[in-house]
């Protein structure tokens, strides 16, 4: 790990540490106890030794006392001094008179990790920590000096990984570094949240010394972190891009009858259908890296009469008969519809056509519902 490790049982040292550490952007973990091998284990920068455990300390327990800076939540009194001295540990510092001391400790802990940061392109800025209890933050939240001492050290990560928002506003590549990254750091990120897209963004000392190394690695514009990720990733955003913007495109290129079948059918049956006329035609919508452009001109004339030869395929059977009420004149006509041997009409409309098409509606709902598993 990089980073400090903080071992102590003083809830009060913990949270000053803690504090502190997130301010500078230092990313701590705690131990409440002593333990030699999770001290080699966690390989710390530094180690800060709460003034509650010093005397737990052996020569054999901390591996390089040179890192050791014991942290007090008082003042210390002479025994602690004497404690420290026998141990050879550096002098005791205290939360509350030396926090300037303890910061620039961390800092100097945490800097070549914000210097790999800068030097891969993102933005290091100052925001209110609270908002990670919200998992995201608005643009203008974030400063690039410290306004006040509750900030801490944040990074936009917007260069390399995006998320939803507008699609063109953001590549291919973005989005799947982004979904990537939230994969494999799932409690890590405080993202950048604007009306139009969705940055990447963490507070420093969230970062895992594996999450700052994938960031590092994206150097490139075009840089992908995981390219299975990426090769699936248009196939999945054409799918999605179908319904609705796409679907409603297609509805008002359609004529009466087509958009009449279309409002009669489930959702389901139209996108089997436009997938099916896709497949046919090998008219198929176009993924250019940022945004999906479907064909709409080219595939409404196939999809009309893909829809009307599926319609006339399925037209309604003998137990529904169509009765025609005779008006005053043709324009006045109405037709009911009866379904098996009832003689209460099931409905009423103005055409012959509206007709035919509720029956068949009605027959694909009930083809549909004796098909369910729940039947």
């Amino acid at each position: 790990m990089s980073g400090a490790l903080l071992i102590t049982a003083d809830t009060a040292i913990v949270s000053g540490v803690r504090r502190l550490a997130r301010r500078t952007g230092v990313r701590l973990q705690i131990q409440p106890m002593v333990d030699p091998g999770m001290v080699c284990e966690a390989r710390p920068a530094i180690i800060l030794l709460g003034a509650d455990l010093v005397g737990a300390v052996t020569d054999d327990v901390l591996p390089d006392p040179g890192k050791v800076v014991v942290v007090s939540d008082a003042e210390p009194d002479a025994n602690l001094i004497a404690a420290t001295a026998r141990r050879q540990l550096r002098p005791v510092l205290c939360l509350h008179c030396d926090e300037l001391q303890i910061r620039q400790r961390l800092d100097r802990v945490v800097a070549d990790v914000l210097d790999r940061l800068r030097a891969a392109g993102y933005r290091i800025g100052y925001a209110d920590p609270a908002h990670r209890l919200r998992g995201y933050l608005a643009p203008l939240t974030v400063s690039d000096r410290r306004m006040n001492a509750r900030q801490a050290v944040y990074v936009t990560c917007g260069r390399a990984a995006c998320g939803d928002g507008v699609p063109s506003l953001s590549h291919s590549t973005q989005r799947s570094n982004f979904r990537t990254l939230h994969r494999r750091f799932p409690t890590v990120w405080t993202d950048t949240v604007s009306g139009d897209l969705t940055e990447l963004g963490a507070f420093v000392a969230d970062l895992p010394a594996s999450a700052v190394d994938a960031l590092c690695s994206l150097t490139g514009t075009d840089a992908v972190l995981d390219p299975a990720d990426h090769l699936a990733l248009p196939d999945e955003e054409i799918t999605q891009s179908w319904s609705p913007s796409a679907a409603i495109a297609l509805y008002q290129q359609l004529r009466r009858r087509p958009r009449q079948v279309w409002d009669h059918s489930s959702p389901q049956q139209v996108d089997d259908l436009m997938w099916k006329v896709v497949a046919a035609s090998g008219i198929r919508p176009v993924h250019n890296g940022r945004a999906v452009h479907w064909p709409i001109a080219e595939l409404a004339p196939r999809f009309a009469a893909q829809l009307m030869a599926e319609f006339r395929r399925t037209r309604p059977d003998r137990r529904y008969r169509i009765t025609r009420l005779p008006g005053s004149r043709p324009s006045r006509h109405r037709y009911t519809v009866h379904v098996g041997d009832s003689a209460r009409a099931a409905e009423t409309v103005s055409t012959r056509f509206e007709a035919v098409l509720w029956a068949w509606a009605h027959q694909q709902a009930d083809r549909e519902k004796a098909a369910s598993p729940r039947n």
